[in-house]
């Protein structure tokens, strides 16, 4: 399922890659994230989720370190005892919507390679629709593959969902 999603991601992000980018930059600063201590983080909107995300892949150096918000569907895999955790939505593919975007989320500084155990797990369940605070980060795995993913400072599951399948 791993290779399953990680495959998708990239046929997806080669697919979007010639896509339209907005000039919209998503940088959000309103007084409720000012109060909750999250001023000036870039919040992946649902009606551009799909490019926003691309827009990270194709040009992390631009948002390495910077705080991103999104919100998703969480989802988690185990393989042996590696757990890996995503907050995506689904979009475009080859057969209709089967296509996966978002972002790969770690919760722990240990997990800064792919194959390392994890220490702790977020209060999400598998299928929650959750909002995702936190930095990208440009990890390697076992391989020594360079990826992006989410180190999260926030999860938080959400009553009201949104949009599970998206477009653009």
């Amino acid at each position: 399922m791993k290779k399953f999603i990680r495959a998708f991601l990239g046929f997806l992000f080669l697919l979007l890659v010639f896509a339209a980018l907005t000039g919209y930059d998503g940088a959000t600063s309103s007084a409720a994230q000012e109060e909750d201590g999250y001023a000036n983080v870039f919040e992946i909107r649902e009606k551009m989720f799909i490019e926003q995300c691309n827009d990270i892949y194709l040009n992390p150096e631009d948002y390495l370190d910077r705080m991103i918000k999104l919100e998703g569907i969480y989802e988690e895999e185990q393989e042996g005892s590696v757990t890996s955790r995503y907050v995506i939505r689904y979009g475009p593919g080859c057969c209709g919507n089967d296509g996966l975007a978002g972002f790969e989320v770690i919760v722990d500084e240990a997990l800064a390679v792919r194959a390392a155990p994890v220490q702790a797990a977020p209060v999400a369940q598998k299928g929650d629709w959750v909002e995702a605070i936190g930095s990208i980060q440009r990890l390697k795995d076992s391989d020594d593959l360079e990826y992006i993913v989410l180190k999260l400072s926030r999860l938080r599951v959400k009553e009201e969902r949104g949009a599970e399948y998206v477009s653009n």
